[in-house]
C-alpha cells in the first residue's frame, strides 16, 4: 500500500508469497507514506515474507502473531523490514521452524535520530536476523543490535497448527500497553498495564498434575 494513516486489524494472512506488503514505492524519505499499522493480526504458510515493509514513516507493528511453515528457503522471513524509519514493533510473537523471525535493513539510512526506533517485547522461537549478520540466539541478537529490550525467546504453545491462540505461561501478562490497541483478535479488552504478546489475551490453564 502507498496510503497513510492505514490501519491493519483482525486479520488472517494465509499463504502466498507475501502476506502483507507496505511498498511506499519512493526513494524519498520525505514522500513515504506515514502513520501505517498492523495489529491483531496472525501469518501462516508465506512462501518468502509473512510482513514486508519498504519505504515507510512512523510504522506500528504490534501484538501479531507469526507461524512459519517453510524450511530452509532462502528467503524465509516472518518479518522484513526495509528502509522504514521511525518504527515500533513490539509485544509479537514468532514461531519460525526453519527462516528467520525478523530482519531490519538499512532501517536508519536516511534518519539517525537516537530513540527512533522500538524494538521491544517480543516473544521469539527461532533464528533472528538483522542487517549482514545472522543470530541464532534473541539473546546475541539484542546484544549485536541494541535493540529487543525485554524480549524473550519463549515457546508460544499455539492451541493447534491452525489455531495460533497462546497458551505458553511464560508469555502471560509480559507485553507493554499501547493506549491505542485496546483489544484482542477476539473483542476481549487487553489488559491496560500487562497485555499479553500476541493476537489475544489469555490465562494460561491451570496446573492440575493431580498426585
Amino acid at each position: 500500500t502507498n496510503a497513510n494513516n492505514f490501519l491493519i486489524d483482525n486479520c488472517v494472512f494465509d499463504g502466498g508469497y507475501y502476506g502483507a506488503y507496505f511498498y511506499g514505492g519512493s526513494s524519498s524519505s520525505g514522500t513515504w507514506p506515514s502513520n501505517n499499522t498492523i495489529t491483531n493480526c496472525t501469518f501462516q504458510n508465506w512462501y518468502y515474507y509473512g510482513v514486508y515493509t519498504y519505504y515507510q514513516n512512523n510504522m506500528t507493528i504490534d501484538r501479531n502473531t507469526w507461524n512459519a511453515a517453510n524450511t530452509g528457503l532462502q528467503y524465509d522471513y516472518s518479518a522484513m523490514i526495509y528502509y522504514t524509519n521511525t518504527y515500533t514493533f513490539t509485544n509479537n510473537v514468532f514461531n519460525e521452524t526453519g527462516g528467520y523471525a525478523m530482519r531490519f535493513y538499512r532501517c536508519n539510512y536516511y534518519n539517525t535520530v537516537s530513540g527512533q526506533f522500538l524494538i521491544a517485547n517480543n516473544a521469539v522461537n527461532g533464528l533472528t536476523y538483522r542487517w549482514s549478520s545472522t543470530y541464532t540466539s534473541l539473546s546475541a541478537f539484542q546484544t549485536g543490535s541494541s535493540t529487543n529490550a525485554n524480549s524473550q525467546e519463549a515457546d508460544p504453545s499455539f492451541v493447534a497448527a491452525n489455531d495460533l491462540h497462546v497458551n505458553g505461561a511464560n508469555l502471560y501478562n509480559m507485553g507493554t500497553p499501547n493506549a491505542l490497541i485496546n483489544v484482542d483478535v477476539d473483542g476481549t479488552t487487553r489488559s491496560a498495564t500487562t497485555p499479553s504478546h500476541g493476537i489475544h489475551e489469555f490465562t494460561p490453564p491451570a496446573n492440575d498434575a493431580g498426585t
